[in-house]
């Protein structure tokens, strides 16, 4: 008899457990790339200064991607040859991001100010991908 009671219990507990589960549905991000941007010496602001910048007008740059989503930027100085993620150090220049609703500031700085200036002599490609969260 006990071990009927005990076969009850497990089977009632084993049909409640999978009675419990929930689905759930993953979506695939989407991932939106905007178009190449090529950044000559005299567009960025700050030339020859501590710190250079330059500002992507990005109206894709949602306030859900801001809040929930991934923004990331490579850039190329060699004609699109080859691309390196920012943040990164190129050339002896220190190059970052950040981003706020419709628009993306890429910094070039010098990163251990050893003449405090930061002189950009060629072009700049950038990329730019933004992934929507949730």
């Amino acid at each position: 008899m006990k071990r009927i009671l005990l076969s009850l219990l497990i089977a009632s507990a084993t049909l409640l457990s999978f009675n419990s589960c929930t689905k759930e549905y993953i979506e695939e991000a989407r991932t939106i790339t905007l178009p190449d941007y090529e950044i000559r010496p005299q567009d960025w602001n700050g030339q020859n200064t501590r710190r250079a910048n330059f500002i992507i007008d990005a109206p894709e740059l949602s306030n859900d991607i801001v809040d929930f989503g991934v923004v990331n930027i490579s850039m190329s100085i060699d004609g699109r040859k080859t691309f390196d993620k920012l943040p990164a150090v190129i050339e002896g220049v220190s190059y970052s991001y950040n981003y706020t609703l419709g628009e993306i500031i890429i910094f070039a700085e010098d990163p251990i100010y050893s003449d405090g200036l930061v002189n950009i002599d060629g072009i700049r490609n950038f990329k730019v991908s933004l992934t929507p969260g949730r």
